[in-house]
């Protein structure tokens, strides 16, 4: 309940089609690209969020600022979407992972983490599901098989993780946070099997 909590205070719920700026007043290419892509606009409003928390908490936000206009650079000269959604996860990893020998910082790391996990495995359950439906002879069930899967899946994830967060030991916040660390892995596994269904990498 603990690092439930912790997350929902951390982040508040983040729809796949939003981005950290307003869509219909995007005029460079790379804001086009980003609002246009799901996942792109879902990682820009969740870096928008962290940045504003480092920001809040820095002891030097001159130098922050430098760094995201440096790393906006960096972004810019992207030419794919992989190149693009590298720079995020990486930018996002370094502004919420800075303080990772806590147990605090840990499960805010964590949390961040799984956010961008969730929000990918999201957009690819759609796609999976929808290739599925299509292509069969009763759709309604097949919905109903998904949607029992998914949740079956989350369930067992939970349970699983629950367990290793125990296993590591410790105080209830490094349970917790150890216990997010293994939901992140758990995601990212199920991630990597719907893009192998779907003919991906």
């Amino acid at each position: 309940m603990t690092r439930c909590i912790a997350a929902l205070v951390l982040f508040a719920a983040v729809t796949v089609h939003a981005a950290g700026f307003d869509c219909s007043k995007a005029v460079t290419d790379m804001e086009r690209q980003i609002c246009a892509d799901p996942m792109l606009a879902a990682m820009d409003e969740l870096l928008a969020q962290v940045y504003a928390q480092a920001l809040e908490a820095s002891p030097d936000r001159k130098e922050l600022v430098k760094g995201q206009k440096a790393w906006l650079a960096i972004r810019n000269s992207c030419r794919d979407t992989a190149c693009l959604q590298a720079a995020y996860e990486t930018r996002i990893s370094d502004l919420a992972c800075t303080e990772t020998g806590s147990a605090r910082g840990f499960l805010r790391c964590s949390s961040v983490r799984l956010k961008f996990a969730e929000d990918e495995l999201a957009l690819l359950e759609k796609q999976h599901a929808r290739a599925v439906i299509d292509a069969s002879n009763n759709p309604e069930h097949a919905q109903r098989v998904l949607a029992a899967e998914s949740h079956a899946w989350r369930a067992n994830r939970s349970a699983r993780c629950a367990l290793a967060g125990e296993s590591e030991g410790g105080a209830d916040e490094w349970k917790n946070a150890w216990a997010l660390a293994c939901e992140v892995d758990e995601t990212k596994s199920r991630s990597a099997a719907l893009r192998s269904q779907l003919g991906r990498k």
